[in-house]
């Protein structure tokens, strides 16, 4: 999982005394990786090992890297509408995401059962002529979070229909953008 920490693997029951050089470890952002370990040792044939590393993408790494990305897309939604107000990314628990989820409608294989928890845009709405009074507040859904590996979600709203798809070194998140 991503944490911004190099992520690596390494062979195991290498002979005593083998000398093993690594090409593709050390990995610090999310993806899926070829490490190649090629082991020789006098008197043994050399040996060319290759694995696959993944670092999975997070909720936070999401929040991090895609942020600007959200939080355009969730004030496009309200341009030209007269309504103003603040945009958050946020991170909601489990509790909270399927409270926010209840606008939604999704395809049969979703499963609210597994859902971990949420990324979410809050908008805090606003008119242009009265900036200091919040009139509601809004969640704009783009990231879930399930307890195992997902396939893709159709989502809809009674304006708009799209899906979530599963990122590609964590399954168990589904993305908007993914």
């Amino acid at each position: 999982m991503y944490d911004g920490e190099p992520k690596s693997i390494y062979a195991e029951n290498v002979p005593d005394g083998a000398n093993t050089v690594y090409t593709g470890n050390g990995q610090t952002e999310p993806g899926i990786y070829t490490v190649t370990v090629t082991i020789t040792k006098e008197g043994y044939k050399t040996l060319t090992l290759q694995a696959t590393l993944t670092v999975a993408e997070t909720l936070e790494w999401l929040k991090d890297m895609e942020s600007e990305t959200m939080l355009s897309f969730a004030e496009n939604i309200n341009s030209g509408s007269g309504l103003t107000g603040e945009y958050t990314l946020v991170t909601l628990d489990k509790a909270e995401t399927l409270q926010n989820l209840t606008n939604y409608t999704f395809s049969d294989n979703y499963d609210e059962n597994k859902v971990v928890r949420g990324l979410f845009v809050r908008f805090d709405a606003t008119l242009e002529t009265d900036p200091d009074t919040i009139l509601f507040t809004a969640y704009y859904m783009f990231a879930i979070e399930f307890d195992s590996d997902m396939q893709a979600v159709e989502v809809s709203t009674d304006f708009d229909q799209w899906a979530i798809r599963p990122c590609e070194s964590n399954p168990k998140i589904l993305y908007q953008f993914a």
